[in-house]
């Protein structure tokens, strides 16, 4: 569900109904979910791509909230974190769904993922929007994209 969401911010950012009507909805699959704990992977690409919906809308204060949170996770997490799923209070009564063999994850993930760096291609989702570089300087986003680089 995040990622159908996630995939539409996009398409509405002319829309800001529909693009708040979007956010809302991942706000409570988010929270309902706890996907942020959960899932971080998932979180920090759907605060990426809320950022830079918000920021092409127009609205700074949604965009310096997503990224602001984007960058909370990333600076959290190191790759495990952000690869693999942790357990969740909501399937505690089923663990066999959220157990995971660490060694056979890592070992997919560096087949998958070889050499790439997936913190830097997260950062470049959302940096590498030409959006992000009409605030590049503003006082208000400096702060995040430099925490942002450096996490």
């Amino acid at each position: 569900m995040m990622q159908s969401i996630g995939m539409q911010l996009g398409l509405y950012a002319d829309d800001p109904a529909h693009l708040a009507a979007l956010l809302r909805a991942a706000e409570g699959v988010m929270q309902g979910f706890d996907v942020e704990e959960a899932s971080p992977m998932e979180a920090a690409t759907f605060c990426g791509s809320a950022a830079t919906a918000c920021l092409k809308a127009g609205d700074e204060a949604g965009a310096l909230r997503y990224l602001e949170r984007f960058v909370g996770l990333l600076e959290r997490c190191d790759l495990d974190d952000l690869l693999f799923a942790r357990r969740s209070a909501l399937f505690d009564l089923v663990p066999e769904l959220a157990e995971t063999d660490v060694e056979r994850e890592q070992a997919s993930a560096g087949t998958l993922f070889g050499g790439l760096d997936m913190k830097e291609q997260c950062k470049l989702a959302v940096t590498g929007d030409a959006a992000w570089a009409a605030v590049a300087d503003d006082p208000r986003f400096r702060p995040l994209l430099d925490r942002l680089a450096a996490a």
